[in-house]
């Protein structure tokens, strides 16, 4: 069960040897893209890290992590089920200026085009009320 995180001391600069910290209790690196952790972790022996069950399902190599007993799952039906999971937000400087490219960018996001292409790469748009609850989503 996830009740707390590991304090986060990056020991390694390469993610293999303690090349940062050689006094720290784990090997534990941090990398800028989630393509780069799927490669470290395919790479390292007994590497553990987190990712988007989309992209990560594209990796043969990689093996799930199941939690409570249940595997992730990239169809919302299964992913409230499985404890590690969350809700990306965006944030403005107040309400966009009508017209603007953030404006226009939140305008897309809540459209039927927006919706799908999110719904294309295993994502479950807030906008959309009939596959969320209203506890998940918040204004």
């Amino acid at each position: 069960m996830l009740h707390h995180s590991e304090s986060g001391v990056v020991s390694s600069y390469d993610c293999t040897d303690k090349d940062r910290d050689e006094r720290a209790r784990v090997t534990r690196c941090e990398v800028n893209s989630t393509t780069g952790l799927l490669d470290t972790v395919d790479r390292v022996a007994g590497a553990i890290g987190y990712a988007e069950t989309y992209a990560a399902a594209k990796r043969p190599h990689l093996i799930a992590i199941r939690l409570d007993g249940h595997e992730p799952d990239i169809e919302w039906g299964q992913q409230h089920e499985y404890p590690f999971w969350t809700v990306e937000f965006l944030y403005t400087y107040g309400h966009p200026a009508d017209g603007s490219l953030a404006a226009k960018f939140l305008t897309y996001l809540n459209s039927d085009t927006g919706k799908n292409v999110m719904r294309m790469y295993k994502h479950v748009p807030c906008a959309d009320g009939r596959s969320l609850s209203a506890s998940v989503c918040r204004p």
